[in-house]
């Protein structure tokens, strides 16, 4: 019966990623209503409480990859399950086109997306330092990551109260009414869905091991490397709870939760090396484990930094033709005979560049200058076709914010006031780059 014993991995895999499935799909409900009932808002709630809740099977996994003495397999994980969720926030947009994921989600996600990125090139420059000092058995990194965690957790709550604080002073009156209607029920439904959420995220955390355990169990029988088994295999399975949950958060038009679930969910892991150097008995994890798994962060941090980058190539490709034009123009006014001259005084290239190109250009290089740094502070087009100022606002321009607030929010006086604001700011750095060019002698 040796097909039953390679089918067996298989069955298992799929019955536990359906129990996934159906596990997620009600964390992000009951979470969502948490959210509603507490008025803490989806992104407290999607960056800590779902973020750590759907980062279960990482950890689990990864600390029984560490007791089992598998470092590169618990390294790869965490590091794997940062690109996942970044895949996932990019098949969430495109799934869901028309409700417009990235442009929902609220501004301070850009927080939760900060200390992602820091805690993973963190991370990353850790594994390349293989820092060997350790604390009763525990490595320093880990317990730095950790420290940088709790404290970015604890900023991104402080700037949720805020906002939570500026909303309710403008309903003081509607939340009194709804308070004194039904403060009991209201209390009862959080119960109700405090235990669903804790059912849920135990759901998870009984169908995680079997997941992880099968795909490891498969991936044994291709004869794959550990190292590559973390970052792929094990990262993908262990990361279909952020996946389905996201998905569902989407549905019910929680994109608050989906997004803060994910970028959590990225500096969640990071803190979870602390959890797996208390497990690993071998020394300090991030002088364990291979150098290769440096690729792998960097690799999440260019996804995370994917919409950013691929704005900044469109604008440079469709506005470098434009200023080489102006360039060439200014080259064929330098007259030639300037040149044969200080070829017969002997000058060199690098002289001519500098005592005559460069001068002479100087006019150009002020008006090319200016026009890009004015061009850079009212980008708009770019952002309004591809991203929106998605993903998390990291691509959310000072023109964009006037229109959103002009025309989506109908908030005239706040877009005018940011066009004041732009104006004064170009104007001032105008005239400081014409002082350091030295544009206004020559004219």
């Amino acid at each position: 019966m040796v097909w039953l014993e390679g089918f067996a991995p298989w069955a298992i895999f799929f019955l536990s990623a359906a129990a996934i499935v159906y596990a997620g799909t009600m964390l992000s409900r009951y979470g969502d209503r948490i959210a509603d009932l507490t008025e803490l808002g989806g992104l407290w709630i999607g960056v800590v409480l779902m973020a750590a809740a759907t980062s279960l099977p990482e950890v689990f996994t990864t600390v029984s990859a560490a007791l089992m003495n598998a470092p590169d397999l618990a390294a790869g994980d965490l590091f794997g399950a940062g690109m996942t969720n970044m895949l996932t926030l990019g098949l969430i947009d495109l799934l869901h086109r028309q409700k417009r994921v990235w442009q929902q989600a609220a501004f301070e996600h850009a927080l939760s997306a900060g200390l992602a990125l820091f805690l993973t090139a963190l991370a990353a420059f850790l594994v390349l330092l293989g820092l060997d000092v350790k604390h009763g058995g525990i490595g320093l990194a880990s317990m730095l990551l950790l420290l940088l965690y709790v404290f970015g957790m604890r900023v991104v709550f402080r700037q949720e109260v805020m906002k939570r604080r500026q909303q309710d002073h403008e309903k003081v009156e509607e939340a009194r009414t709804t308070k004194d209607a039904k403060p009991s029920g209201k209390r009862e439904e959080l119960r109700r869905a405090s235990v669903g959420f804790a059912a849920a995220a135990a759901g998870l955390l009984v169908a995680a091991p079997f997941l992880a355990g099968s795909a490891n169990r498969i991936a044994e029988q291709t004869g794959v490397t550990t190292s590559f088994i973390g970052t792929s295999l094990v990262a993908i399975t262990t990361s279909l709870p952020e996946l389905v949950t996201s998905l569902a958060a989407v549905r019910l038009g929680a994109f608050d939760l989906a997004v803060g679930n994910l970028f959590g969910s990225n500096a969640f892991n990071m803190a979870a090396f602390f959890f797996v150097d208390v497990a690993y008995r071998g020394g300090p994890i991030f002088n364990a484990v291979s150098d290769a798994h440096a690729m792998a962060a960097l690799w999440s941090i260019l996804l995370m930094s994917i919409a950013l980058m691929g704005i900044m190539i469109m604008i440079t490709w469709t506005t470098i033709g434009t200023m080489m034009v102006i360039f060439l123009a200014a080259l064929q006014n330098v007259p030639g005979f300037v040149y044969e001259a200080a070829q017969i005084d002997g000058a060199s290239a690098w002289t001519q560049f500098r005592r005559i190109t460069l001068p002479l250009l100087r006019p150009t290089l002020f008006f090319v200058i200016t026009l890009g740094l004015i061009g850079t502070y009212q980008v708009f087009d770019q952002i309004y076709v591809m991203s929106g100022g998605g993903p998390a606002k990291t691509t959310l321009t000072v023109a964009y914010l006037v229109y959103r607030n002009g025309f989506t929010n109908s908030d005239m006086g706040m877009a005018a006031a940011i066009a004041i604001l732009l104006f004064i700011i170009i104007f001032t750095l105008t005239m400081i780059q014409r002082r350091i060019t030295g544009s206004e002698a020559d004219a």
